[in-house]
């Protein structure tokens, strides 16, 4: 746990360590307070019970320094209000530092959060290919949230409670040691002993919670990405039993771990005020009187009062972290990994060919793509057919450098490849996939994806729609460029999904253009007059185009076959 933490602390920023060195001079301080208002107790606690026997305590030939009094009972109205002033000044303190911890706790987590994002965002496309959607979901949110309540903020609550008690003691020590002494040794005791029997019970709970939030992001993903096939077969019971075998034990973790955190604090306060009652008899046995052992047993009450809960807090903020680990453990996973970085400084001008020179291509020991050799001219129009699942697609994420060859060597312009280039060559690339990804948002912002709102070029958004065959469409929607499509693109059909991806594509303006069944959810005369277009507008781009029907090829200046992982160029 201790070593999850230390990995949290070398990720913050500068920034973070600097808020959090100031948190810890918060803590003193107010800790400090703390002893005060526990010091104060005894000076009026015994001016209270017994003005005349005040006089004989160092404290009041202290006060009669800075203050003119002729006698005792003079000083009962300054000392109360003292004493009133200290205990205010100390909850407000108190209040600050609770303010404090807490705003920096969700500080860090959103700090977190973002790199959780960032992270995932930067990985390799094949990183992406291999890694469930839901878990980075999870991640970002659900377990940086535990990372937040059940890390962070117990740790500053750790960390302040343990000033606060060990500030707190050492008030109690100078009053009376041995009484100290006696009760630390016994509450440790206590606390120790449950900590050491709920171990692996928290560490089962953490597992189990970092599994199953997980598991219900899945199943909620699988359930409302399928809905319309879940009515139509009547499958809506077996996604809520999926998803109840997934939320149920997740829940009686939580629970388990709250009791586990909850239970000491009664028979610690029940303890606590039966170790004061006896303290209190053993005390009035004294043969000075009960007087006498008022201001002792005001401090001590009042010292109970302070380091109990902050005792109760440390073990609460344990068994939470304790709790929490194993989502810690999975966020760090994320931060810590370093995607591949990229040297945008670099160039790599596409004006010749490109290149592919005995290319291998294997996913998981299955290959994929066997010695594929090809050149393709700067400008040309070049079409792909296949069967389904032959390698279409995966040679054209190797053409874009969406991934790496596992042997073989690719070339732009007699210029190989490489990682020290292959963001520049992205920059030239357009993709059209066969299943467009729309984001809840306008027309405009679809086409323009990616980009602010500020910086849309509409008039480029109204020639490429115009490309797309969209003009229309666009005219008989309630707001035009602005009317909102819906998740995935829900108010609109896959014909019309595919024509904006066609349109976004274009509005790149790139020099290669990817067409991966682009149009194979349009009719005949629609996806005619939309290749058409597209050929008179990139008239002089690279077009590399994939379909199952040659007439969508028909204007190609060359056509390759995939068949038993092997590209042959295509015979008529």
């Amino acid at each position: 746990m201790l070593s999850s933490i230390i990995n949290l602390w070398t990720k913050l920023s500068k920034k973070r360590h600097t808020q959090f060195f100031a948190l810890i001079l918060l803590m003193v301080f107010t800790s400090i307070l703390e002893v005060l208002s526990i010091g104060a107790v005894v000076p009026f606690l015994s001016i209270l019970s017994s003005p005349d026997s005040f006089t004989n305590l160092e404290v009041y030939n202290l006060i009669k320094r800075f203050v003119f009094v002729s006698s005792p009972d003079e000083l009962i109205f300054p000392i109360t209000i003292t004493f009133i002033s200290t205990i205010l000044i100390a909850g407000i303190f108190r209040i600050l530092l609770l303010f404090s911890t807490t705003r920096y706790a969700y500080s860090v987590g959103a700090d977190i959060s973002v790199k959780v994002f960032t992270k995932s965002l930067y990985q390799d496309y094949e990183k992406h290919l291999s890694q469930n959607s839901s878990e980075i979901i999870n991640a970002a949110t659900n377990k940086v949230g535990q990372v937040i309540n059940g890390v962070l903020s117990p740790l500053m609550i750790f960390i302040s409670s343990l000033f606060i008690s060990i500030f707190s003691a050492m008030a109690l020590f100078f009053i009376d040691y041995k009484l100290t002494i006696y009760t630390f040794f016994v509450f440790l005791l206590i606390y120790l002993s449950i900590i050491l029997i709920s171990k692996k019970y928290l560490m089962k709970n953490s597992l189990c919670i970092a599994r199953e939030s997980t598991n219900l992001v899945k199943i909620i993903q699988e359930g409302l990405g399928g809905i319309r096939d879940i009515i139509i077969n009547g499958n809506q019971s077996f996604y809520s039993s999926l998803y109840k075998k997934s939320d149920l034990p997740m829940r009686r973790a939580l629970g388990n771990n709250a009791i586990i955190n909850g239970t000491p604090r009664f028979a610690i306060e029940a303890l606590g005020v039966s170790f004061i009652t006896i303290i209190s008899y053993f005390l009035s046995l004294d043969e000075k009187g009960f007087v006498h052992i008022v201001p002792t047993l005001g401090a001590v009450a009042i010292a109970a009062q302070k380091i109990l809960p902050a005792i109760q807090q440390l073990y609460g903020a344990f068994v939470t972290i304790r709790g929490s680990e194993q989502s810690l453990i999975d966020v760090l996973e994320i931060i810590n990994f370093n995607p591949r970085t990229y040297n945008d400084s670099s160039t790599l001008d596409f004006n010749k060919s490109i290149k592919l020179s005995n290319i291998n291509f294997s996913y998981e020991k299955n290959t994929v793509l066997d010695c594929i050799s090809v050149d393709i001219k700067n400008g040309s129009k070049v079409g792909f057919i296949g069967e389904t699942g032959s390698g279409k697609s995966t040679f054209l994420d190797i053409v874009m450098g969406l991934l790496k060859p596992t042997n073989g060597e690719f070339f732009i312009d007699n210029k190989k490849v490489d990682d020290s280039n292959r963001n520049q060559w992205r920059k030239h690339i357009s993709h059209v996939p066969q299943n467009i990804y729309l984001i809840d948002g306008t027309v405009a912002q679809n086409i323009a994806f990616g980009i602010e709102d500020e910086k849309i070029d509409m008039n480029l958004v109204n020639e490429v729609a115009k490309i797309s065959q969209l003009e229309s469409f666009i005219k008989d929607l309630p707001n035009g460029y602005n009317t909102v499509l819906g998740e995935r693109g829900s108010k609109i059909s896959g014909g019309q999904r595919q024509r904006i991806g066609i349109a976004r594509a274009l509005y790149k303006k790139s020099s290669v253009l990817v067409l991966d069944e682009a149009t194979s959810a349009l009719d005949s005369k629609t996806e005619e007059r939309v290749m058409d277009a597209i050929f008179r507008f990139a008239e002089n781009k690279t077009i590399l185009i994939i379909s199952h029907k040659l007439t969508t090829l028909s204007k190609c200046d060359k056509i390759f076959v995939l068949k038993n992982k092997k590209l042959t160029t295509y015979d008529s």
